[in-house]
């Protein structure tokens, strides 16, 4: 099967976003639309990597491979988790609960990676479940876990044990509130070919809706929210995120070109950016704007020798 070219140049573009929510894009120009782009916009990128992830796995699930991908998930998580060390298990200020809890959920931007191999290992447990079931309880999942980060945005528990609770991101965005919903997503749009459902006209005219929506649903929480709180997780999620996946698949454009090296390169970007990020604040005054373009061209750099390394050394990406 050819690759889709289209999708590997999303899952860059993606990686691309991911670099600019966590360096603060546009935050030295304007906060309105730093708001809009970091805490709206760009939050649609982890979501739509699950997606993808969710549209491979039944491959996965039907060659019977699902210890062959776990293994691979794993070893990667732990690889880099072992090359980020330094910053989650600091001896100079060491704790080893806290340490413990860092590994089980992941540090930084590496949760995603925990979150895919838990949630596919339940998607994998949920594989035999009707698709309108599954559904349903993923939908549910989602739900629960933005109206969690909704209520703690919105102050809306006077309760300091609950506040305590919820101030913690990790309580909602993981692998049962947030990965498992999208993987299983992206698992039903392959298993049904959802994707035939619609031309291209119809997924072009949902595509414009849905994002109109979604950044109506941030600029709202910019305007009301009591106190200044990022979003990782908003309800228009469930709709914007996979139209763009079916978007990217709706298009296709495929070519000679092996488009294998733009998707690690997407893999490479999101991986070692917080470390140039780290890099170049130590180093430099740079404005959010300026500091998201700098990393991202590191970024590049970088991930062009990562996969080169990666030819020997199988495990990087």
């Amino acid at each position: 099967m050819q690759r889709n070219i289209l999708l590997d140049i999303l899952k860059v573009i993606l990686a691309i976003m991911v670099i600019g929510a966590h360096c603060n894009f546009l935050l030295d120009l304007s906060a309105v639309l730093s708001y809009v782009t970091v805490h709206g916009l760009f939050r649609i990128t982890v979501p739509i990597f699950f997606i993808i992830n969710g549209y491979f796995f039944l491959d996965v699930i039907n060659r019977k491979q699902v210890k062959k991908w776990l293994k691979r998930v794993t070893v990667l998580y732990l690889v880099w988790m072992f090359i980020y060390i330094y910053y989650w298990a600091r001896f100079d200020n060491f704790s080893f609960p806290r340490c413990i809890n860092i590994l089980l959920v992941g540090y930084h931007h590496l949760w995603y990676l925990n979150a895919m191999i838990f949630s596919g290992l339940l998607l994998y447990l949920m594989k035999n479940l009707s698709d309108k079931t599954l559904l349903t309880i993923v939908i549910s999942l989602f739900i629960i876990g933005t109206g969690m980060q909704y209520m703690k945005n919105y102050e809306v528990f006077s309760n300091e044990k609950i506040t305590k609770i919820l101030n913690d991101t990790s309580v909602y965005r993981n692998f049962l509130f947030f990965g498992l919903p999208f993987l299983s997503i992206g698992y039903l749009i392959r298993k049904t070919e959802f994707i035939k459902i619609f031309n291209k006209r119809q997924l072009t005219i949902a595509l414009v809706t849905s994002l109109i929506i979604f950044i109506s649903e941030s600029l709202l929480n910019y305007f009301f929210i009591p106190v200044f709180n990022g979003f990782d997780m908003y309800f228009m999620m469930l709709l914007v995120c996979p139209i763009i996946f079916l978007c990217a698949v709706k298009f296709k454009l495929t070519s000679n070109y092996n488009s294998k090296n733009l998707a690690m390169y997407s893999t490479g970007i999101y991986l070692i950016h917080p470390l140039l990020m780290i890099f170049v604040l130590e180093r430099s005054s740079l404005t959010q704007t300026s500091l998201t373009l700098v990393v991202t061209i590191l970024a590049v750099i970088t991930t062009y020798f990562l996969i080169k390394i990666n030819k020997y050394l199988k495990f990087i990406l």
